[in-house]
């Protein structure tokens, strides 16, 4: 797996080299920082063959920690990413024995750089050198471990692989923000995204995703789904986007790619009723 580094465009190298001038220390050792926290993920995936977040990156697997948040197996389990899906498992992985066997800790982090609290984030996680903390994407969205979800916060499914961010000088995202990706894109069937939570009948929608297949060809024909009914209104189908229009008569339910004897995750769709100008009106003289 090789490992990329690149700034968020549009960022002219004009730009970049105001924001090195002005802050030199830490945009070098930013990037020297996220350096070592991917080649500790790469270690991490070859111990367990999957990635966790980085706040787990320095823990142990012992009860003897100056933080619970240090224990690796904490809460009867640690939160684990399915390569092959880019989402968690489902269950709190025990990493105490063969074939997923802690090994860490992989990075060490300096009592000064973590945060107690999470800020906004994960207990215990690294903080970059502007007091920010060091965001970890998989290819569907922003890793939440404290939550056990990923989730479409800042970047969401942008990145076609892994990757960590840090939010560079200013804290938010924006032109300055410092990312190296790693990893591979997931090898199952997996839906990321879809532009509306809810929607009325003759709105078009737009499905992210990854191996989303084609409605026809050699292997097995693909099915969009909502609920149980087949959604035939498709305008475009590719590897990675679906585009289409909610049918009329339509119900709310979850959203899904049924192929074969395969199918995705789900994610839900609320179907509105058009509003009527008049109903149920009297006129009084």
């Amino acid at each position: 797996m090789k490992n990329k580094f690149f700034i968020f465009a549009p960022l002219f190298i004009a730009a970049m080299a105001a924001l090195c001038a002005a802050n030199p220390g830490s945009i070098v050792a930013t990037l020297s920082e996220m350096q070592s926290l991917t080649d500790a993920m790469e270690l991490v995936y070859l111990d367990i063959g999957g990635y966790v977040s980085i706040e787990n990156l320095n823990d142990l697997l012992s009860e003897q920690t100056t933080h619970d948040f240090d224990n690796i197996s904490q809460g009867g389990g640690t939160r684990v990413i399915d390569t092959t899906t880019a989402f968690f498992y489902p269950q709190l992985q025990n990493l105490s024995m063969p074939p997923r066997r802690w090994l860490g800790p992989y990075v060490t982090y300096h009592e000064s750089r973590i945060s107690l609290t999470g800020s906004g984030y994960d207990k215990g996680t690294l903080l970059d050198f502007w007091g920010t903390p060091y965001y970890l994407f998989s290819p569907a969205g922003l890793v939440r471990s404290d939550q056990g979800a990923i989730t479409l916060e800042l970047y969401g499914d942008y990145f076609d692989s892994y990757a960590i961010v840090s939010l560079g000088p200013d804290g938010v995202k924006s032109s300055d923000d410092l990312i190296r990706t790693f990893g591979m894109p997931p090898i199952k069937p997996v839906i990321t995204s879809l532009s509306a939570t809810s929607a009325y009948a003759g709105d078009e929608l737009r499905l992210r995703g990854w191996n989303l297949g084609t409605q026809s060809g050699e292997r097995a024909a693909a099915a969009l789904l909502l609920g149980a009914t087949p959604i035939t209104t498709i305008k475009s189908w590719s590897e990675r986007l679906i585009e289409f229009t909610v049918p009329e008569g339509a119900a709310s339910g979850n959203i899904r790619i049924v192929r074969g004897a395969s199918e995705t995750n789900s994610l839900p769709l609320t179907i509105l009723e058009h509003p009527t100008a008049v109903r149920h009106w009297n006129l009084y003289e």
